[in-house]
């Protein structure tokens, strides 16, 4: 291989043989399944990396089904993401994502920094009940439930873009940058801890 071709054919490692596929990435037919839980605000202030501000002591734990993603398979993911805002502008911090699938955990690593690790979430309808489920080797470590299907969503809010920007911090960054991700649709601030 030459030395033009690496750099025409690098963007992961290893170069011979990415976890993952170059982009762009699509990610279609998401399922999510979100709980908004109030916690101890001086508990919160501890894990998020300053300069993000924390407006209200929320979390929010998510189960996601990801069934059709370009080069990623089917995976589902779960964890914490914690509202917050930087130079006034709201978004949010991700502290935590387990995932049952390698090639994401690799990327979303790797590309967007991600706190990505390997977990066993799973998100399905039991009858009339959707659930939840976070395993960690064999302890289970979170559960949600909720009705089914109970109420339809408002059509016009469903369609519409998220555009919320993420968070992610990065221990070797030294300031706040902002960079756009196109495959997204958002914004990515990240920052180091």
């Amino acid at each position: 291989m030459k030395e033009h071709e690496v750099r025409e054919r690098a963007f992961a490692m290893p170069l011979t043989q990415p976890a993952y596929p170059r982009g762009p990435y699509r990610f279609v037919d998401r399922e999510y399944f979100i709980i908004t839980y109030r916690t101890d605000p001086e508990k919160l202030r501890a894990l998020v990396p300053a300069p993000l501000e924390i407006a209200a002591p929320l979390v929010k734990y998510e189960f996601i089904r990801m069934p059709d993603s370009t080069g990623f398979g089917d995976y589902t993911e779960s964890g914490q993401v914690i509202p917050v805002s930087f130079a006034g502008r709201n978004g949010n911090y991700t502290l935590c994502m387990f995932l049952n699938d390698h090639p994401p955990i690799a990327a979303g690593r790797e590309l967007w920094g991600f706190p990505k690790k390997l977990g066993s979430p799973t998100l399905r309808a039991e009858t009339d009940t959707l659930i939840g489920t976070l395993d960690y080797g064999p302890v289970r470590v979170a559960t949600g439930t909720m009705g089914y299907k109970h109420h339809a969503m408002d059509i016009v809010r469903a369609k519409a873009p998220s555009r919320r920007p993420t968070f992610c911090s990065r221990s070797f960054r030294t300031s706040m940058e902002v960079r756009e991700s196109a495959s997204w649709s958002s914004t990515t601030w990240k920052t180091s801890r």
